[in-house]
């Protein structure tokens, strides 16, 4: 089994050749490249999805396991089949990040997700003070990316004014 660092060496590896392949001067071979690694992609989420349907990991105790490993969690998630919702993990990244939020005298609500938009509202006394609101929106913001990097756009707001 390879160990956290030879992973880690093997995604900047991809990365770079993606972004080698990306670059390539001739259009028809950028095109042929990126048709090759979204038919792997393909294959590979419907044998992950059909992995899943086989060990029952939709629910339970397996899928605690497989959110909880960081390279599982993130192949998963590349393929859209994060074992837990979106709701659920940015509803944990805000739990987290309350008692930095209420040590301030604040609070954050999640108003909705949809679409993958997640929109949240600071709340309290933490919305007096501009150097006390960009921290712990940037407090927020990393807490939520982290839990849910396949969001598409977060917006935050403070007592409902965009920040």
């Amino acid at each position: 089994m390879a160990s956290e660092q030879e992973l880690k060496l093997r995604m900047e590896a991809i990365e770079t050749l993606v972004q080698e392949l990306d670059s390539h001067p001739d259009p028809v071979w950028r095109s042929k490249a990126r048709d090759l690694v979204s038919a792997i992609l393909e294959m590979h989420r419907e044998a992950l999805d059909r992995i899943l349907d086989e060990v029952g990991a939709t629910d339970g105790p397996q899928r605690a396991r497989f959110s909880s490993d960081e390279l599982i969690s993130s192949v998963l998630l590349l393929h859209g089949l994060h074992p837990v919702p979106m709701e659920q993990r940015v509803m944990g990244a805000l739990e987290k990040v309350r008692p930095v939020l209420s040590s301030h005298g604040g609070d954050v609500e999640l108003i909705d997700i949809e679409s993958g938009t997640v929109r949240v509202r600071l709340l309290g006394a933490c919305t007096g003070c501009p150097s006390s609101e960009k921290t712990l929106r940037s407090v927020v913001e990393s807490a939520i990316v982290e839990a849910a990097p396949d969001l598409r756009h977060l917006e935050l707001s403070v007592e409902g004014q965009p920040l």
